[in-house]
């Protein structure tokens, strides 16, 4: 288990802000957040590279904050995946156990093996691929007994299918070897399809940490939603409470249904929001089936743009002063013909809908 306590570090104009954060061992961890928000300056500090400002630094309950990296036993793969170029591929796996006056052909041969980079053994870095290089860098840490892993995004320089492939690999290998990972990265689909757990660091802040089991996200505050791109961000004022609260929203010209917010008060304004996912399209011939559902709201689409697996919707209230965004999958969209200038009824799930603070 590593243990960060009120860890600050200032470069330039940029600091990283007390950070307070446990990451449990035998998981995978995700650091997620934009570029420049100090994720790579977070591992840097936790590898050794760098010395925190202030705060301390535990490794299973012991204070290595003053350790050299090499007495960390922690596993570093930086970005930019430093190979030695004057070795070859297996030279580069063994460095670890060269360094400390180990030989051990045949467990290189094993991690080969599991990481499907055997053929590779004897070509030289130059060589490699992107992807080829990654598996190589994961492999010299997995040789050198590592149990803790820090990957500095390593899906940043992968297309599609690439990065696919090595999240399957990343996560199948830190689950075969029970290793504690620890991932900084500002791509959210990888984030979601490897984190145990996902913590945001924003502006060098932490914001938010959730564990990737939860069957439904939900962003804590503005900065969370805005990185996650959500557009449906809106003001309104509570005018009643209870299981269910009722919020004014000018914006939308109509009153909502909120469930499970019972601390708010009468009177407060509030920010809340809704992913677009989680908005429902009534169809004219199924109107019948919503007469006494909330949140119902007609209008027409501006705008459709088609992605991968879904469309994505600019939505305007026949009254109000916004636009709201709507997802809707394609496999539905084929039976359906959306056409943009098409007059409809969205429905925002009470249960789907958040308060920022």
């Amino acid at each position: 288990m590593i243990s960060l306590k009120n860890i600050k570090y200032k470069a330039g104009a940029f600091a990283l802000d007390g950070i307070d954060h446990t990451f449990e061992t035998g998981r995978f961890h995700i650091v997620l957040g934009p570029s420049g928000s100090g994720k790579s300056l977070l591992l840097e500090i936790i590898s050794g590279l760098l010395a925190p400002d202030s705060g301390t630094i535990l490794l299973n309950g012991a204070n290595i904050t003053d350790h050299l990296p090499e007495q960390r036993h922690i596993g570093y793969l930086p970005q930019d995946n430093v190979l030695f170029p004057h070795l070859d591929v297996k030279e580069n796996i063994a460095y670890g156990l060269r360094i400390k006056k180990q030989k051990d052909d045949n467990y290189i041969k094993e991690i080969a093996e599991k990481l499907e980079i055997t053929h590779l053994l004897d070509r030289k870095i130059q060589r490699l691929s992107g992807g080829e290089m990654q598996r190589i860098s994961l492999a010299r840490s997995l040789v050198a007994g590592n149990k803790v892993l820090l990957l500095d995004e390593p899906t940043s320089s992968l297309h599609h299918s690439l990065k696919n492939e090595l999240c399957y690999l990343l996560g199948e290998i830190q689950e075969q070897f029970k290793l504690t990972v620890i991932m900084v990265t500002h791509d959210i689909e990888s984030a979601f399809m490897l984190g145990h757990t996902i913590t945001f660091l924003i502006d060098g802040k932490k914001h938010q940490t959730f564990s990737n089991l939860e069957n439904n996200f939900i962003p804590y505050n503005w900065e969370v939603a805005k990185f996650l791109g959500i557009k449906n961000i809106f003001e309104g004022l509570i005018r009643s409470t209870g299981i269910s609260s009722r919020i004014d929203c000018k914006a939308l010209d109509m009153e909502i249904s909120v469930e499970g917010t019972t601390d708010l008060k009468e009177g407060q304004i509030i920010v809340f929001g809704i992913k677009a996912e989680d908005i429902r399209i009534i169809f004219p011939e199924r109107i019948a089936e919503y007469t006494n559902v909330p949140n119902r709201i007609t209008g027409l689409i501006r705008k459709i743009y088609r992605r991968a697996h879904f469309l994505t919707l600019l939505f305007v209230p026949d009254q109000g002063e916004t636009i709201v965004e709507v997802q809707y999958p394609l496999t539905k969209a084929n039976k359906i013909r959306l056409v943009e200038g098409m007059v409809l009824e969205i429905m925002l799930k009470p249960d789907r809908i958040f308060i920022l603070h």
